[in-house]
């Protein structure tokens, strides 16, 4: 809610003034309302089953890749990274994602990250900007490492839209007439 008083001092003659000096009129203006912006997210989930029933996968680390394939020249992806904000990952059977992470033999490992689009990310046509989102995996198995460059999770396609922006703006006139 916001709350604006204005006191208006004006120099009017005669009886008024005698009476009330130097203030005419108290005004109060009181908007109230309520502005919702919803923000839409994409919930990306990743599952890994170590099939192996005796060896840990160790070491394991799950990167997040954006890429805007308008803007991949020449077969270089382009690092859509900055469009996005990303929540710290959920995780289930799996102790972290950082290259320190665990999958216990027969497990499967659930990994979940929300993605939230910058305000710029869905551009300004009505038909959105398509990224793909992908990952890099890698970790140890059997003691062999496995670097995040080989184990490369195929992108999944979001279209993103364009965010609505909404400007407001008040004003006061300078000068108020009221009753004396």
């Amino acid at each position: 809610m916001l709350l604006l008083v204005l006191i208006v001092v004006t120099s009017t003659t005669g009886r008024a003034q005698q009476q009330n000096q130097g203030l005419c009129a108290q005004i109060k203006i009181s908007i109230s309302q309520t502005l919702t912006l919803e923000r839409v997210g994409f919930l990306a989930t990743l599952q890994i089953t170590d099939n192996d029933s005796t060896d840990p996968i160790t070491d394991f680390a799950a990167n997040l890749t954006f890429e805007n394939p308008l803007l991949t020249s020449n077969s270089v992806a382009n690092d859509s990274s900055s469009m996005f904000f990303v929540q710290p990952p959920t995780l289930q059977n799996v102790t972290a994602v950082n290259g320190t992470g665990v999958i216990a033999p027969g497990a499967t490992a659930t990994v979940s990250w929300f993605i939230i689009p910058t305000v710029n990310a869905g551009g300004m046509t009505p038909q959105g900007i398509l990224y793909n989102i992908g990952a890099l995996l890698g970790g140890s198995i059997h003691g062999v490492p496995i670097p995040a460059t080989t184990l490369q999770v195929i992108p999944s396609p979001i279209t993103v839209m364009p965010d609505a922006q909404l400007q407001i703006t008040y004003f006061t006139p300078r000068d108020t007439i009221g009753i004396d």
